[in-house]
This record gives C-alpha cells, sequence and structure tokens, in this order.
C-alpha cells in the first residue's frame, strides 16, 4: 500500500502538497553573495593582495591584471555593513566575482600554475582562466555562486527530526507561528518526515493562505539519520534553476582545445548547505525513486536522478568537471568541492568529435585534488 502522502507523480519535486495549494508561495530568489556585508571583506582583501605580490615573477601579466582588480575592491568598499541597493548592489556583486578571481588566481599560483587571463574563446567569449602546469593545461570559467535565502537558525524541536533514523535530505523553512500551533504541527510533521516518499511536500498555511511551514523529501543521503536544510521547496526549485542557467552560460564560453573546469565562487568561508544541494542537483539531476531497477542491499525503494541534469545523458559532453571556491575558507580547511562526472553518472561521456587533449581526464583529477580538496561524493541515489 503507497504511504498516505502521494496525491501526484511520484519523485518529482513539488509534485504534491498534503493540502491544497491556497495562496501564494514563497519563493524568496538565490541571490549573489555580494548583497551581504561587504565590509567584512577587507582583510580577505589585504591577503590577497599581499599573496599576489609574492607571485608577480611567475605570471606577471596575469597577476597585474589580478592586483588591479583587487585594488578597485579595495577603493570601493562600504564603511557600513547594511545591504545596497540598486546601482550600489550591481557594484558589490562586480567586487565579489572580482575577489572571487583574485583569490582563486592566488590559489592557482600556489600550487605552481602559470596563468592567463580573460582569454578570447572560439566564439568571442572570454574564458577566466587559461591555467597552465607542467604539461598540462585547464580552461576555467568563474561565475559567482548564488547564495541561499537568508532562513532562521533551527530549533531543538527542529533539530530532534534529525534523530530519525531515516537518512533522507528534507527542505524545511518554518515562518513565525505561535507555540500552540507549532506544537499542534510537530506530530503530523513527525508523521510526514518518517514516511512520505521522495519529492513529496507537505505546506501548512496561515488564515491568509500564507505559507508558514513547508517540508519537502529531498533524497537519500549518506548515514543513518535525517539531515535538514533550512529552505523551501519553492525556494529550492528557484536555485536550481538560477544554477542551470548560469553552467549553460559557461559551457557557452568553453575552449574546445582544452578540458574545462565550471567553478562557483563565493567570498565565504563555505556556502550554505541549500546553495551546494541546488548546485548538486543543476549538474546532476534532482533525486528521483525508480521503479525500473532493484534497490541496493537493505532498501526498500531504489533512487536515481531525473533527466533535468546538466550532466544527464549525452548534454554537455565537453563538460566533464564543476565544483566551488570559498575565497574566505581559513587555513588549514580545504577551499572547495568538486563533481567528477564520469565517476558520479550511470553512463561515461563519449564525446568522439572532440579534439584529442594533451590533458587527460586523470590529469584533471589530480590538478582538482590539488587546487581544491578531494572530489564531492553525490548524495546517495
Amino acid at each position: 500500500m503507497p504511504p498516505p502522502f502521494r496525491d501526484a507523480i511520484r519523485g518529482r519535486p513539488g509534485g504534491g502538497d498534503s493540502i491544497p495549494k491556497v495562496g501564494r508561495r514563497p519563493t524568496e530568489p538565490f541571490e549573489d553573495q555580494a548583497t551581504r556585508s561587504p565590509a567584512s571583506w577587507r582583510p580577505l582583501v589585504q591577503r590577497v593582495r599581499k599573496g599576489l605580490e609574492e607571485h608577480r615573477r611567475s605570471s606577471a601579466g596575469a597577476v597585474e591584471v589580478l592586483l588591479a582588480a583587487v585594488d578597485r575592491t579595495l577603493a570601493g568598499l562600504p564603511r557600513g555593513q547594511g545591504p545596497a541597493l540598486g546601482s550600489a548592489r550591481a557594484e558589490r556583486q562586480r567586487a565579489s566575482i572580482r575577489l572571487v578571481e583574485a583569490a582563486l588566481g592566488l590559489r592557482l599560483l600556489e600550487i605552481g600554475c602559470t596563468l592567463r587571463v580573460e582569454v578570447l574563446g572560439p566564439r568571442g567569449r572570454r574564458c577566466d582562466f587559461l591555467a597552465a602546469r607542467g604539461d598540462h593545461t585547464l580552461a576555467i570559467h568563474v561565475k559567482q555562486m548564488p547564495a541561499a535565502p537568508p532562513s532562521r537558525t533551527f530549533d531543538g524541536r527542529e533539530r530532534a527530526f534529525e534523530s530519525i533514523t531515516r537518512p533522507v535530505a528534507v527542505a524545511l523553512r518554518r515562518r513565525p507561528m505561535t507555540d500552540d500551533r507549532w506544537r499542534r504541527l510537530l506530530p503530523e510533521l513527525r508523521r510526514f518526515l518518517e514516511l512520505a516518499s521522495v519529492g513529496e511536500e507537505q505546506r501548512h498555511l496561515d488564515a491568509r493562505g500564507r505559507e508558514v511551514l513547508s517540508a519537502r523529501i529531498l533524497g537519500p543521503v549518506p548515514g543513518e539519520r535525517l539531515r535538514l536544510i533550512p529552505v523551501g521547496g519553492g525556494e529550492l526549485d528557484a536555485g536550481i534553476a538560477r544554477f542551470r542557467r548560469l553552467l549553460e552560460r559557461a559551457h557557452g564560453q568553453f575552449l574546445s582545445e582544452h578540458p574545462n573546469l565550471i567553478l562557483f565562487g563565493s567570498v565565504v568561508e563555505r556556502p550554505a548547505a541549500a546553495s551546494l544541494y541546488a548546485l548538486e542537483a543543476a549538474l546532476l539531476g534532482t533525486q528521483v525513486e525508480r521503479w525500473d531497477r532493484f534497490p541496493r542491499k537493505g532498501h526498500r525503494v531504489a533512487h536515481g536522478r531525473a533527466d533535468d541534469g546538466f550532466w544527464h545523458g549525452r548534454r554537455h559532453e565537453r563538460s566533464g568537471f564543476a565544483g566551488w571556491f570559498a575565497a574566505a575558507a581559513p587555513e588549514p580547511q580545504r577551499p572547495g568541492g568538486w563533481w567528477d562526472r564520469d565517476a558520479l553518472l550511470e553512463a561515461p561521456r563519449v564525446d568522439r568529435d572532440a579534439p584529442a587533449e594533451a590533458t587527460s581526464p586523470d590529469d584533471v583529477r589530480s590538478w582538482l585534488t590539488a587546487l581544491l580538496g578531494p572530489a564531492q561524493q553525490a548524495l546517495g541515489t
């Protein structure tokens, strides 16, 4: 007998609500990290500038370009901490990506690369970095990491759900409500978290039809217990769509004669869990239940990826690697992570029209491990 929550296509995100869809669903978009407190960037800017000065000899032309970008960022840093609006917000976004690129350039120099910046590609579009390390070359395309909407911190009652012995990720968003109502909702929400299928969603509205609570089962994760991600289902959908658009834009800038890396950067110590989940879903596809295969040993249901991923099937076969870079990551923390298409998907890419590359996929893997740390392990599928 199917679980009692199913009222739409199994495993499709946003496919079903436990209550009628009434009122406006809040879908606060993922925004650029640059809109948040850039006055705190000053120590990072100074550290990056000092590091670049020490590498002037190895890639003089590229270092001069990066230093100029750092100086523009430093000169434009605000004194206050509040968010900017209009043109000031746009300038902060530009300053943020300049700082990310400068910090990444420094990181590349630190692992022994020589750099060229703003390399013109065959379509007239520019590649952010052409990095050489020994006999190997990698084209790197840097995009701003969209940040998840700000969310309240989970309290003890919500954190108690993470004791549920069910290894799935759940997008959970709760807005202010009375303690009495929250206590009344807790048993129903817990039952949903324990029994609902991947892709199913429960929403609760107030008397005016405004959403006050939403929970969506996203998919399996490593481990034994439930994991909460502080974001609403609609917000997560918007974030995944935005990552897909940025991936497409980066793909249009690929250099055909080199392996290419798409890298999402932000001026933070580590991106939010919701941002990393949205990026992985955009790359690999959203998680779904699969009824055309046998489940793994010890599991009742098989899981896989939908066909909406940037890397699905033979889609974008020239793209084999993508990752994230946290410009403000403190030492000795690794500053990023990366996904390896061929290691994660069932059907490795076979781009028969691609020219032979002097830099092999194994060379790229070794390089990315030095640059960002170990490869990302995808959520359990």
